[in-house]
């Protein structure tokens, strides 16, 4: 089974320019064919559909150092400029460096129409940092409720930059800053592209179930889209989503033909032959996949002189592994190896990763159908490699999306706080200039004003507690770890001193417990250190404190217990260590422990002192210098 051929559109800018301005130039079509192979650079339009002449009287002249301004005179030279922004790319960048110097001077409506402008003049020539810069500038802060519109477009060509610029993520999140706006800004044309990206990134990272609910909504805003090269888009990209979640239902096939057909039929109309291949090979796919080879060749040949046409080297690649497949499927190999060779060696100059993984899994099957067994095992190997790395990436995609998700969430958190306290500020004011009468009103809600805060104290005592805790625990074992186990026994031992009471401290080391985790694994390894701690909690005081110091080293602090007492105490957890029961953990087998017994002593003014003394027993006993009856290791002092 090839790996998923998803849409990848590559010309967020341009789709932008398409659905929000609502125009195509000749120039555009070009730039569109360029950047769908590799090509990305500055377009310069010969033969504009604007000459300079329609430029002529409007920012030319004009000095850039000026520092009083007729703003009814920039506000014509934006209008026209916004009316020729796609005509005349190069004159359109010429013209908005000019009036950048004046941006700050503009009343906020028109900065924000100049930014648009001139955002996009960045974008559409590839300088997408400029753009990036400049947009994100104008979007830190909250716009006033009249100029949401124009916010929405800033955010949306943002989305696009980011798009342009391969960065997932961050066009995720500002989709996600646009979707809540969608409802309040009546735009069918930005509704369409912002669920169009969203969609396209969902599918990138795999989330096909997230970009489900997007489809939906994408696909109901055909209906109110006249413009055939957006119906070409909007239909294509439902019918490549839909795809990735139905592919695999026979019952479903004729259906996602019906919708890949149809995205044909509009891109046809829209005469977009780029998009019309990737709907001829998308079919070629469903075909395959019920082994219909007539209706596959008839397509992907078709894709195939499109793409020859236009140079498409990428769609290309593709299109050599669909003639690939064919091709093994009615028995021509030597055809086969042509094709999949071709669209490896493609791959392999494009950098393309899912191409890369089509073309490797093809070579690889070829190969074997040939008992080539040593090439087949180097494109299998080729394949895992790559498959290996895009999976990596897309893991990496989600961890940084997920966890700029949560700072989202957390950050609108924090906003919807400061506007509540802000709510309530004003609603304390307006109630101090109330008369006697309301009084009432006012203290309820001091008090619920209090609640409020007793509530977040007590949550943030708690959580802070819980972040204690987890700081402090062996989050294997849920004992003290080493840190917290020292810091406490230093203080025990320090008022043990003071107070002159007796102090005494057991450690033990699991005799080869390196074996164990050797022969069983380190699975089996943590289920022990978890199973000791299990028998030997239960033996232990209220005051004492059970640490584990690192690796299979533990330590047992006992305050106001002597040395008699500890070695019982250290026999005792040796006898349960012998008994202990290990055939839950999958295999049978005996633990054992060399323990070390020692009490404080006049000298001992740290409890570093009775640690290294402990450690010295624990060494002789290790050392069988002491033996007990039955053979085990015995506890040491």
């Amino acid at each position: 089974m090839l790996a998923k051929n998803r849409l990848r559109a590559k010309v967020s800018i341009f789709i932008f320019n398409v659905l929000f301005l609502g125009f195509v130039s000749p120039s555009l079509l070009i730039f569109t064919s360029a950047t769908a192979i590799g090509n990305h650079g500055s377009l310069h339009q010969s033969g504009s559909m604007a000459s300079e002449s329609n430029l002529s009287g409007m920012v030319v002249d004009a000095p850039v150092g000026i520092t009083h301004v007729n703003m009814a005179q920039i506000e014509a030279w934006v209008s026209q400029l916004e009316s020729i922004r796609l005509m005349d790319l190069e004159q359109v960048a010429v013209e908005t460096d000019k009036l950048l110097p004046l941006l700050h001077q503009m009343p906020l409506v028109l900065q924000y129409r100049f930014v648009l402008l001139k955002a996009q003049s960045w974008a559409m020539n590839g300088e997408m940092k400029s753009a990036q810069k400049l947009l994100q500038t104008y979007l830190d802060k909250t716009p006033p409720e009249s100029l949401i519109a124009e916010y929405v477009n800033l955010l949306v060509l943002l989305a696009g930059v980011y798009s342009d610029l391969d960065e997932v993520v961050n066009t995720l999140q500002v989709l996600n800053q646009i979707v809540p706006y969608l409802e309040r800004v009546d735009d069918v044309n930005n509704e369409a592209y912002v669920y169009m990206l969203m969609v396209e990134m969902l599918s990138r990272m795999t989330r096909d179930q997230a970009a489900q609910q997007y489809t939906g909504k994408l696909y109901a805003t055909l209906n109110k889209v006249i413009k055939p090269i957006r119906r070409c888009y909007i239909s294509t990209i439902h019918a490549n989503a839909v795809t990735n979640l139905i592919e695999h239902d026979i019952n479903q096939r004729d259906h996602l033909v019906r919708l890949f057909t149809d995205a044909y039929h509009e891109c046809e109309l829209a005469n977009d032959n780029g998009t019309k291949s990737i709907n001829l090979r998308s079919l070629t796919h469903i075909y395959l996949l019920d082994n219909r080879l007539i209706s596959a060749k008839k397509s992907i040949d078709e894709a195939y002189q499109m793409a020859l046409a236009d140079n498409n080297t990428s769609e290309l690649g593709f299109i050599y592994v669909h003639l690939a497949d064919i091709a093994k499927r009615e028995g021509k190999l030597i055809k086969a190896e042509k094709y999949a060779l071709q669209s490896f060696e493609i791959a392999t100059e494009l950098g393309t990763s899912i191409l890369l993984i089509d073309a490797s899994l093809m070579l690889s099957d070829t190969y074997e159908a040939l008992d080539n067994t040593t090439l087949a095992l180097f494109y299998r190997k080729a394949y895992e490699a790559a498959s290996l790395t895009r999976m990596q990436d897309i893991k990496g995609q989600l961890t940084v999306f997920e966890s700029a998700k949560l700072q989202l969430l957390d950050r609108e958190r924090q906003l919807d706080l400061l506007e509540r306290e802000k709510a309530l500020y004003l609603a304390m004011k307006k109630m101090t200039d109330r008369t006697q009468t309301q009084m009432h009103l006012w203290m309820t809600l001091l008090i619920g004003c209090i609640c409020f805060l007793i509530i977040w104290v007590f949550i943030s005592v708690r959580q802070k507690g819980r972040y204690q805790v987890l700081a402090q625990s062996d989050p294997l074992t849920g004992i003290y770890n080493r840190s917290a186990g020292e810091y406490v026994g230093k203080i025990l031992y320090r008022q043990a001193r003071k107070e002159q009471r007796q102090f005494s401290l057991v450690s033990f080391d699991i005799d080869d417990f390196k074996n164990i985790n050797d022969r069983f694994g380190h699975g089996t390894g943590d289920w022990v250190l978890k199973k000791i701690v299990a028998e030997i909690n239960p033996l232990l005081g209220l005051n004492d404190i059970f640490v584990r110091m690192g690796g299979e080293e533990f330590m047992i602090l006992l305050p106001d217990i002597n040395e008699a007492a500890a070695w019982e105490k250290a026999a005792a957890c040796r006898l349960a260590l012998a008994s202990m029961n290990t055939q839950y953990s999958g295999h049978q087998f005996s633990v054992t422990a060399s323990f070390g017994v020692t009490q404080a002593i006049a000298p001992d003014h740290q409890l570093d002192t009775l640690v290294e003394r402990a450690d010295e027993a624990i060494y002789f006993s290790q050392m069988k210098v002491i033996k007990s009856d039955d053979d085990f290791t015995c506890v040491y002092s």
